[in-house]
């Protein structure tokens, strides 16, 4: 009697139970019950570097506001072609030194068959000048870019190319980049990880001119475009070591610059364009959507 009565069960509400397990498995698929869904998100502006004696000085320089490595509210999302974030001639003192760090949380929605890289950020007047940080959209790696004063490497004038090749970005995935100039070599990391390294010594080419974040080259909209997020750009005047990039990675989307006297910009790049570095290197965005939407393949490190 009693297996009968399960049997009956099951036929009257078997389709009911089906159809809610097909509903939560997409729930499930667009991230409603990821961990990252439920926890606090950080507003706009609630942290940044106060300077007080004002821009790239360095007395009593901290950090100000709610800075415990929330997730953001936004992120920078971008469509590709004339999608893209230009700041005006602010960051060419890099040229001139032989150190430099940049760090930025990205995700790509896409690989452009007819695109040759997507820059992350590029820190640069003019062509084979300045740096950049990409992915490589025909293999899918980690490329850094990085011009040296005096340095031939035809045909990219100055320009040192390096890939971290055995290290695969997928598509619909965020991770953490880390690109590292210490005055004898080149360094990729890759989600705190040091993946690629190679040996390099000389000056960084100076340079003048607008630097980019989701393209290469800013208003011609054309050339290297991200298709995709970008969120927590950080720019050093220093060469940060192994385990600040793992400070840095385990601090999550959400997290802080850990070198105040050395940090040239910072773009949270939660809600808008403000540099909170406190060195007023402020930008524009162009055909670009500040997205809440943006949990999902993201995992809290």
């Amino acid at each position: 009697m009693n297996a009968q009565s399960a049997m009956e069960y099951l036929v009257t509400y078997g389709w009911a139970i089906l159809l809610i397990a097909f509903v939560v498995g997409i729930l499930f698929k667009l991230g409603v019950f990821s961990t990252n869904t439920f926890v606090s998100r950080a507003q706009p502006g609630s942290c940044h570097v106060s300077r007080p004696y004002g821009p790239n000085t360095t007395q009593l320089i901290s950090l100000v506001g709610d800075c415990n490595n929330q997730v953001p509210q936004y992120v920078d999302t971008f469509s590709g072609t004339g999608s893209y974030f230009d700041i005006e001639n602010n960051l060419s003192n890099i040229g001139g030194t032989n150190t430099v760090t940049v760090t930025e949380w990205a995700y790509l929605s896409l690989f452009d068959p007819n695109d040759i890289r997507a820059n992350l950020i590029s820190i640069k007047g003019d062509q084979h000048c300045g740096m950049f940080l990409a992915v490589n959209d025909s293999m899918h790696t980690v490329e850094y870019g990085l011009d040296i004063k005096g340095v031939s490497n035809p045909p990219f004038g100055n320009e040192v190319h390096v890939f971290a090749a055995n290290n695969l970005i997928n598509a619909g995935q965020w991770y953490f980049y880390a690109a590292v100039y210490n005055g004898v070599a080149q360094d990729i990391y890759l989600n705190g990880t040091l993946v690629y390294t190679a040996p390099l010594n000389g000056i960084i080419d100076p340079c003048s001119g607008d630097s980019h974040i989701g393209s290469g080259s800013g208003n011609t909209g054309s050339l290297h475009n991200l298709h995709g997020s970008a969120s927590n750009v950080q720019v050093y005047s220093t060469a940060l070591s192994a385990a600040n990039i793992q400070q840095l990675y385990i601090e999550g989307i959400g997290g802080v610059p850990i070198n105040l006297q050395n940090l040239i910009a910072w773009w949270p790049l939660n809600g808008n364009a403000n540099d909170y570095s406190g060195n007023s290197n402020n930008g524009g965005p162009t055909n670009v959507i500040y997205s809440s939407q943006w949990t999902n393949g993201y995992t809290i490190p």
